[in-house]
């Protein structure tokens, strides 16, 4: 999930391509909740600056419905000052490609 669309779409053909089946492409977290809900995903991919609810708020919604299960790796933009590290155990800093996100699915 990012708010960018084009970069979304290179994410997506990259997941695609490295064997993750369905990928759902959004830039709404409330999206990926409801979606996250009826059927748990794998990986998730949020940018911490989302639109509707926030990356912290997103991360604890996920976490309530899932616990540990789901992988999540959060992107956020170098100016951030945010210390995400203590909430998650993945995240990359903009500027990046999709190609950034292979070291992290192996």
């Amino acid at each position: 999930m990012d708010s960018d669309g084009k970069f979304r779409k290179e994410v997506a053909d990259f997941l695609k391509k490295n064997g993750y089946t369905e990928v759902l492409e959004t830039n709404k977290s409330s999206e990926v909740l409801k979606e996250h809900v009826a059927n748990p995903f794998n990986l998730v991919i949020v940018e911490w600056e989302i639109q509707d609810l926030g990356g912290d708020l997103f991360l604890r919604k996920i976490a309530k419905h899932n616990g540990r299960k789901c992988r999540i790796v959060v992107i956020f933009d170098g100016s951030s000052s945010v210390h995400i590290e203590t909430k998650v155990g993945c995240y990359l800093v903009k500027p990046l490609e999709a190609q950034d996100f292979d070291k992290l699915l192996r």
